[in-house]
C-alpha cells in the first residue's frame, strides 16, 4: 500500500494541503497514479486549478482539499464556514473542471477521454458535510472516507459504479505522465493567497522566522499589488501556541490601528497605515497569513535608500531623518512606542522630487507592529 505523489513542483503546495495529500498517498494502492498541485492552461480559457488528480482502475477523480475547522453550511450555491462566506460551492466548480479536463486530455490522447471523470471535495479538518444538501454531501467526503478508497466495498459505496473500461486508466501511467508533463498545457500551481501570488519574495524576514512579508499581485490583474504576511506560529514558544495567545499575537496590529483611530492619529487620516484587507479568521492556523493593500510602485525604504544612496545630498539625508523621527514621535504621542526599521516602511520610487519632501508629504506607509 502507499502510492507516489507526482508533483510538477512541490513548492506549489500549501502547508494546509500537504497534510491531506500525504495522508491519501499513504492509504491508496501503489499502482494508482496520484498527481498534486497542477494547473491546466487551455487555449483561450481561464486556467483550471487542480489540487489533486487521482487515476484509479476505473476512472479519473479530481480532488479539492479543504482544511477547514468548524461548522460548514450552505446558502444557495455558496458555502459558508463558521458564518463567513467562502465562495461558490466547490462541488459545482469541480463538476465543471472534471468535464473540461476530460475533454482536454482526450484531445491530447484519445485513450484518456474514454473513461469516466469523477470529482470529490475532501474535508481534511474538523468541518463535516452534515449541513450541506444531500446532493452535495454525496460529493463531499472526510479525509478518513477518502483514505478508505483502498477498500473495494468502500470505494463502490463512496463513488458508485461506472462502466468498467476495456483498458484500466491506472495502466496508462506513461500517457498521463506525457500529457500532464506537457508545460504548454499543464504547469505547477502557483501558491494562491486569496487570489494573490508572490512576485517579490522576502521584503521582510523576522529574525527568528516568526513571519515573512512578500510583495504579491492579483492573479487575474497583476496591476493590483498588496503585501502578504506569512506567519509560522510553530516558531514561537509552546506557551504562545494556544488558540487564545495565537489570536492575541495575530490581532495585535488591529488593536494598534484601533488605538490610532481612537486617538485621531494623523497616520489614519493620511492613510499611512497598511491595513488587512479581510477580517481575521475564527481559527488562527500555524501558517496564518494576511493580505494588506499596497499602492502600486512602492518599495521598502531600505531598498529605496540602496537604489538612491549615491544621489542623496546632505540636506536630503537630514530631511529624511527628520521625517522618520516625526513618525516615531507621532507614534509615541499616541502612546505606541513601536520600533520600526527600513524594511517596515514603504515609499514611492524616485520621480524627481527630494526624498525628504516626499517622506514629509506622507508618501510613507508604516507597517505596525514593526519589530
Amino acid at each position: 500500500m502507499a502510492t507516489t505523489v507526482h508533483y510538477l513542483n512541490s513548492a506549489g503546495i500549501h502547508l494546509r494541503e500537504i497534510k491531506g495529500i500525504d495522508a491519501l498517498a499513504q492509504a491508496l494502492p501503489s499502482h494508482w497514479r496520484f498527481y498534486a498541485s497542477l494547473t491546466c492552461y487551455p487555449k483561450n480559457q481561464f486556467p483550471i486549478e487542480i489540487d489533486a488528480l487521482l487515476v484509479t482502475d476505473d476512472r479519473v477523480i479530481l480532488l479539492e482539499l479543504k482544511d477547514w475547522n468548524g461548522t460548514l453550511t450552505a446558502q444557495g450555491d455558496r458555502w459558508v464556514m463558521n458564518g463567513r462566506p467562502r465562495g461558490r460551492s466547490p462541488v459545482g466548480l469541480l463538476s465543471e473542471k472534471a468535464r473540461k479536463v476530460k475533454t482536454i486530455l482526450g484531445q491530447r490522447a484519445n485513450q484518456l477521454g474514454r473513461f469516466a471523470y469523477d470529482f470529490r471535495v475532501i474535508l481534511t479538518g474538523t468541518a463535516t458535510s452534515a449541513h450541506l444538501s444531500t446532493d452535495e454531501q454525496r460529493y463531499t467526503l472526510s479525509l478518513g472516507e477518502a483514505q478508505s478508497f483502498c477498500e473495494p466495498a468502500a470505494y463502490r459505496r463512496l463513488l458508485g459504479n461506472v462502466t468498467l473500461p476495456s483498458v484500466r486508466p491506472s495502466s496508462l501511467a506513461s500517457e498521463f505522465d506525457r500529457v500532464l508533463g506537457n508545460p504548454a498545457l499543464f504547469r505547477a500551481s502557483q501558491m494562491n493567497w486569496d487570489g494573490y501570488s508572490i512576485y517579490e519574495a522576502d521584503l521582510f524576514v523576522h529574525p527568528r522566522g516568526v513571519w515573512r512579508e512578500h510583495g504579491v499581485q492579483q492573479l487575474r490583474d497583476p496591476r493590483i499589488k498588496a503585501l502578504l504576511r506569512q506567519w509560522r506560529f510553530d516558531q514561537l514558544p509552546r506557551g504562545l501556541n494556544s488558540p487564545e495567545t495565537r489570536r492575541l499575537v495575530a490581532e495585535r496590529e488591529l488593536r494598534v490601528i484601533g488605538l490610532l483611530r481612537e486617538a485621531n492619529s494623523r497616520f489614519i487620516a493620511d492613510g499611512a497605515i497598511l491595513q488587512p484587507s479581510v477580517a481575521t479568521p475564527d481559527e488562527i492556523l500555524t501558517d496564518h497569513y494576511e493580505i494588506l493593500a499596497l499602492p502600486p510602485n512602492w518599495t521598502t525604504l531600505r531598498r529605496y535608500i540602496e537604489k538612491n544612496r549615491s544621489t542623496f545630498a546632505i540636506d536630503q539625508r537630514m530631511d529624511a531623518v527628520g521625517t522618520l523621527l516625526g513618525i516615531g514621535a507621532g507614534l509615541h504621542l499616541a502612546r505606541l512606542p513601536i520600533a520600526y526599521g527600513a524594511d517596515r516602511l514603504h515609499v514611492r520610487p524616485d520621480r524627481g522630487r527630494r526624498v525628504g519632501r516626499r517622506l514629509a508629504r506622507g508618501a510613507t506607509r508604516l507597517l505596525v507592529p514593526a519589530s
